[in-house]
């Protein structure tokens, strides 16, 4: 369950500004599950797209959230499928029956390649919500139609359609599909040329202390920045994309999963890597 705050606009679509995620009880499950299929040559738009949660109580569906790109002409919430999947069994086959029913009579066309598409979404998330060692897994599959080996998108091409919906071919795509393309570590390198990788920090809390002694011993080592570093050579961390996200994290700052606390740079890009990873962290989770 997302709830969302949007900017609303006369001449543009909505905007999520910010969003908060309600802790779940520890008694319940949730099963989330998104999925996209599109055209191997301008795969950045997807034919059809879903994303689906399942809140569940033991095998009992408390709550649905079914939202579905592709079916329709814009994003669309399925309230038909999820009215019928509430108070209703995982793991009973008539459930997963009734959203595939429900989802047909609310897309376009229910017999459309888009809907077979969505439908074999559904099956995946139903299979992601049941016990693998469950019987129930076999029986779903008979429920799950064939689908279209290929397929040409319908009016791809009409001007009239738009434009932010229409699928771009990626020019590199055909080369990559075909291994023919050149990617950067096929280009020869340069003169003096050195890779970088950061050091991420493994848990949430304060950051207290960063060694980068470990680091500097790696083959190939060029140097190890810290906040510290950057600070002290250029006056600045720097940011990636704005304030709120600087470069590196600095000592005593509060981090995240994922947070960027330190830079490895060396002379190939795999110690580069081995670097980053020997970089010694440590952060206060007690905060």
């Amino acid at each position: 369950e997302l709830i969302a705050t949007l900017r609303a606009s006369s001449t543009l679509k909505p905007v999520i500004l910010k969003a908060r995620i309600p802790l779940v009880p520890t008694s319940e499950k949730v099963v989330a599950f998104c999925d996209k299929v599109a055209a191997r040559h301008a795969n950045a738009h997807a034919i059809t797209n879903c994303g689906l949660v399942m809140r569940l109580d033991g095998t009992t569906i408390k709550k649905a959230i079914c939202i579905f790109g592709g079916l329709n002409s814009s994003i669309y919430k399925m309230k038909k499928i999820e009215s019928s999947l509430i108070d209703a069994q995982v793991t009973a086959q008539t459930t997963l029956s009734n959203a595939i029913a429900a989802l047909r009579t609310s897309s376009t066309d229910g017999n459309s390649y888009e809907a077979d598409l969505g439908t074999s979404f559904l099956y995946k998330w139903f299979v992601c919500a049941i016990d693998p060692s469950s019987s129930i897994i076999t029986s779903l599959a008979f429920d799950r139609p064939e689908t279209e080996s290929s397929y040409d998108i319908n009016g791809a091409t009409d001007p009239n359609n738009d434009p932010a919906s229409m699928p771009r071919t990626k020019l590199a795509a055909r080369l990559q599909a075909s291994g023919e393309a050149k990617y950067c570590t096929d280009v020869v390198k340069a003169k003096n040329e050195v890779f970088c990788a950061f050091a991420y920090a493994k848990s949430a809390g304060t950051l207290t202390s960063i060694s980068t002694t470990s680091a500097l011993r790696v083959l190939n080592t060029v140097i190890v920045y810290t906040a510290l570093d950057l600070i002290d050579a250029y006056g600045a961390v720097g940011t990636m994309a704005d304030d709120d996200d600087p470069l590196l994290y600095e000592l005593n700052q509060n981090v995240f999963v994922g947070a960027r606390v330190a830079i490895a740079v060396a002379t190939t890009y795999e110690d580069a890597i081995q670097a980053a990873r020997a970089v010694v962290i440590t952060i206060d989770t007690n905060c």
